[in-house]
């Protein structure tokens, strides 16, 4: 982990809990954390902080060629939006712990590639139908749009876990009924920790 460029990077499946997680240790953790906000072609959904949603493929693509936007893919194929990440907004904050969420498939590997060890990277996942019961209460998506979200879900849990334990992941939190309630306290315990790691690593080098 690199001083002034350090990253906690939130994995997942749609509807585990990310943006959540998000809000919660934004809240938290006030002026410690800086959100490094998504940018895709995706209409905007109501108080997310971790999105710069609506741009239009005209403007993503130049965004592309000019080398402004990295980590572009398409979770969805060819015909579903574009998602990246500003190449200024990833060039991280000095005294404060850059959050981020890259598509686990398409985006963590090169992430982590370029990063490497200043980013910790820390994957939800749960089971089929505990993602089914949130992407169905956001009240956001048509119930054809969540089968594809859930058909996804299983190829990023087997993802998540085929590289668990390779250096890629940091740490699993596996969600369930049982632990739901504690879902946030456990993400903000775990950040807590990152960024005490940040804070003796700036000690060091003060």
């Amino acid at each position: 982990m690199e001083v002034g460029n350090s990253f906690l990077a939130i994995v997942g499946p749609a509807g585990v809990g990310k943006s959540t997680s998000f809000n919660a240790i934004l809240d938290h953790f006030e002026s410690r954390i800086r959100v490094v906000p998504k940018v895709t072609t995706r209409p905007p959904r109501e108080n997310e902080k971790d999105t710069k949603a609506g741009l239009s493929l005209t403007e993503f693509q130049a965004g592309v060629e000019s080398g402004e936007i990295i980590l572009a893919h398409q979770p969805f194929g060819p015909d579903g939006h574009w998602y990246g990440y500003s190449l200024n907004e990833l060039s991280g904050q000095s005294g404060q712990l850059n959050i981020i969420e890259p598509n686990v498939e398409h985006q963590l590997p090169e992430f982590k590639k370029i990063f490497g060890a200043s980013a910790f990277v820390l994957a939800l996942r749960a089971d089929r139908e505990y993602l089914r019961h949130n992407l169905s209460e956001r009240n956001s998506e048509s119930p054809e749009k969540i089968e594809e979200r859930l058909s996804a879900a299983c190829s990023i849990n087997d993802f998540i876990d085929k590289y668990s334990n390779s250096g890629l992941i940091d740490q699993v939190i596996e969600l369930n009924w049982h632990n739901r309630p504690r879902m946030l306290e456990i993400v903000l315990g775990l950040t807590a920790r990152v960024l005490n790691k940040m804070s003796v690593l700036q000690g060091r080098f003060c």
